[in-house]
């Protein structure tokens, strides 16, 4: 059963949809009726609640958007010469800085989950099963939306890590202005 909370100026809409995924629009959150069921624990579908929630709150969707816009003006360009892209500059485009935005969304989003009196002990956990069990747009190829599940439970870790330390600390539980770097290639010759 839900029990829905008013405490946010975002609308959060559970689909019919299920298969087990969540996203943002820019003003809701649509959680998939699989993500209902693979979420175990209110504390788990509070993760992915603050994860979707701060991609509104960090302006992903127009930034995406605005990103997809760049790629259409190649794509009508290449039109005017003749050639059919099939809207391939328009899909980089919304690509790009797509693994970068999920980073500073799990970053944002476990603050917001912190806030809200969630545990968040076992986000890393949480994710890394999703990861697992749920690959599909896991970094695989440089086209995947998400980074890679061992580099997402690192940045995780260190996430709970500096929220709990702001905890004992008695400071408030806001985020660090930060940069998101795409995550390395590891080469294993250098």
């Amino acid at each position: 059963s839900i029990n829905p909370q008013n405490v946010c100026a975002y609308g959060t809409q559970v689909t019919t949809q299920e298969f087990v995924n969540a996203f943002a629009d820019g003003k809701n959150v649509m959680i998939a009726a699989g993500m209902m069921r693979f979420a175990l624990q209110d504390n788990e579908l509070a993760l992915v609640v603050g994860h979707e929630v701060a991609h509104n709150q960090m302006g992903h969707v127009s930034k995406k958007t605005g990103n997809a816009a760049i790629g259409l003006v190649f794509d009508l360009i290449f039109a005017g010469a003749g050639v059919d892209t099939g809207g391939a500059f328009s899909k980089i485009g919304a690509g790009a800085f797509s693994q970068e935005f999920e980073a500073e969304a799990d970053y944002v989003g476990l603050y917001l989950t912190a806030r809200a009196g969630f545990n968040i002990e076992k986000a890393p956990n949480f994710w890394r099963r999703m990861g697992v069990l749920h690959p599909g747009s896991i970094r695989t190829n440089h086209g995947a939306s998400h980074p890679s599940t061992p580099h997402r439970f690192i940045a995780l870790e260190k996430t709970v890590k500096e929220i709990n330390e702001k905890k004992k600390l008695g400071k408030a539980l806001e985020p660090e202005k930060r940069e998101y770097e795409p995550e390395k290639e590891s080469d294993e010759n250098s």
